[in-house]
């Protein structure tokens, strides 16, 4: 028996739902690529930090706290003793600004939204500076190497580190934590000069 060649209206109606639905989808991805401009043109910009603070691969780069572009790449450099470079971060940054990041231009570790996402920001520059280019590094914010508080730091307002009971929270901040640097020993001598090492520490705290 001979197939019919005609359409059937179901048929018909599963092609058009198929068509819509991909022009659905291809309508959101133009949208989408707009918003976060991932069609645009980029060039690459390098700024040296001390710690990442959360910054992430392929995390935002803001310009004047707008999304101008991304995170690229995250290197370790090799160990010295300028520990405010341990980081070279390159940066991604939309075309369309370019006027906006100059000489003058600073990075900076900001969050953003209720999550506390970290952004890395680069102020706006001046004109009478010139506008960075290709390769080029931002100079970052002296206040991003004093961003965190470092590890070892103890917080005097904690007797305890944090959450957990492991090591009486000496492997975190609390005041437990200072006896990582406490040198511990044994002394040897009369009673008159135990007596009195004990009045001298005790004048101490």
């Amino acid at each position: 028996m001979r197939r019919s060649s005609f359409i059937t209206w179901d048929q018909l109606k599963v092609g058009v739902l198929i068509l819509v639905a991909l022009v659905i989808l291809a309508f959101a991805i133009i949208k989408l690529g707009q918003a976060g401009n991932l069609f645009g043109k980029r060039y690459k910009l390098v700024a040296f930090i001390g710690n990442a603070s959360g910054l992430r691969i392929g995390g935002p780069v803001t310009v004047a706290g707008q999304l101008s572009g991304s995170i690229k790449d995250i290197k370790f450099l090799p160990p010295d003793a300028d520990t405010n470079r341990n980081l070279k971060l390159i940066v991604e940054v939309d075309r369309d600004v370019t006027e906006q990041v100059r000489r003058d231009s600073r990075g900076k570790i900001r969050t953003q939204g209720v999550l506390g996402d970290k952004v890395f920001d680069i102020s706006p520059g001046t004109p009478p500076n010139r506008v960075l280019h290709e390769g080029d590094t931002v100079a970052v914010d002296p206040s991003v190497a004093t961003a965190h508080s470092g590890h070892g730091i103890v917080m005097p307002q904690c007797n305890h580190g944090g959450p957990g009971r492991a090591g009486a929270g000496e492997e975190l901040g609390g005041l437990h934590g200072l006896r990582f640097y406490h040198q511990r020993l044994a002394v040897q001598g009369s009673s008159d000069l135990i007596a009195s090492l004990q009045a001298s520490a005790a004048s101490v705290h």
